[in-house]
Formats: C-alpha cells, sequence, structure tokens
C-alpha cells in the first residue's frame, strides 16, 4: 500500500520546548493554574496592603517578590526543563524521522524502529502556527513542522482531526 503523503522531520531542541510548552498549556492546564495562584496571591497582597497597619508592607514586599519569582520561574523553568530533558534522552537526540500518512493511519520509521498508529488510536491532534502535533496520549506526540508539510498534507490532518473528532 502506498501513501497519500510523507514527510522526513528532525526534532530540534526549540521544537522540543515548544511541544513541551503547548501540551502543558493544552493538557495540563498550565496557564489556568499560575493564574488562579496569581490571583490568589494578588488578592492576599491587597487585602495585607488595605489593611491600614504600615508594619504590614514588608510582608506584602515579600509577597510580591515571591509572586514575581513564581511567575519568572513558571515560565522559563518549564522551557528549562524541556531543554534538558531533551539533551539527556540519547535515543530520540537529532534522530531524523520519515512519516507517512496512509487512509486509516500513520507510520513513523527511523533507524531505531517503526511504528504504525491507526488515526482511531490517537488522543488528540493539537494545531499552532508552527506546528501540528499528532498525540497518541495526553504527554506524548509526534512532532510535525508545518514548513515542512504540503497545504494537501495539512487539509489532510484538519480531515482526519474532523472525521476522528480529535
Amino acid at each position: 500500500m502506498e501513501s497519500l503523503f510523507t514527510i522526513k522531520s528532525k526534532i530540534t531542541k526549540e521544537e522540543y520546548i515548544r511541544f513541551n510548552r503547548e501540551v502543558l498549556k493544552k493538557e495540563f492546564h498550565y496557564s489556568r493554574n499560575i493564574t488562579i495562584i496569581n490571583i490568589i496571591l494578588g488578592l492576599i497582597i491587597v487585602g495585607i496592603l488595605f489593611s491600614g497597619d504600615s508594619t504590614s508592607y514588608p510582608p506584602a514586599a515579600i509577597i510580591f517578590t515571591f509572586l514575581i519569582y513564581y511567575n519568572w520561574k513558571a515560565t522559563k523553568g518549564m522551557d528549562r526543563k524541556a531543554a534538558k530533558a531533551f539533551d539527556l534522552n540519547k535515543v530520540n537526540k537529532d534522530l531524523e524521522t520519515q512519516i507517512c500518512f496512509f487512509n486509516d493511519h500513520y507510520e513513523t520509521t527511523d533507524e531505531k524502529g517503526s511504528s504504525n498508529i491507526p488515526y482511531s488510536n490517537l488522543y488528540k491532534i493539537i494545531e499552532t502556527d508552527t506546528n501540528l502535533y499528532l498525540m497518541y496520549c495526553k504527554n506524548q506526540g509526534v512532532i510535525i513542522v508545518k514548513s515542512n508539510c504540503s497545504s494537501d498534507l495539512i487539509e489532510f490532518i484538519h480531515s482526519i482531526k474532523s472525521e476522528y473528532k480529535l
């Protein structure tokens, strides 16, 4: 059986970091959790400042400093952990993969092996401005760089997303 579309993909550290960021935002509600913590800490700071007691300003300043540190750590720390995980992964680092799309499944082939995944087994398809992520579980998937794809392939993936309600 001949594939409908075939692309070659090599995952870089930057693509992996982008993938990690999107999965955390979309699947683990990372942004929502950060927002909730910011609101709670902000309300605590406002409550302390409006208590009218000038001795409460130092605790408010400490909480405000923690709030700034937390937001920095949540954004930069997330990317740093993803970069470290990419660097430590000796199996998939700089691995070139060939992805073949068929009517009912896709196949990935690389020097380590191959896999065949039916579209019905996909968990979700996440689309960003630059990438498509074919997720086979909540935290794992195939990264497809849109610039490597034809417009027909992107339309085909959109049709899969609609057909399988992904």
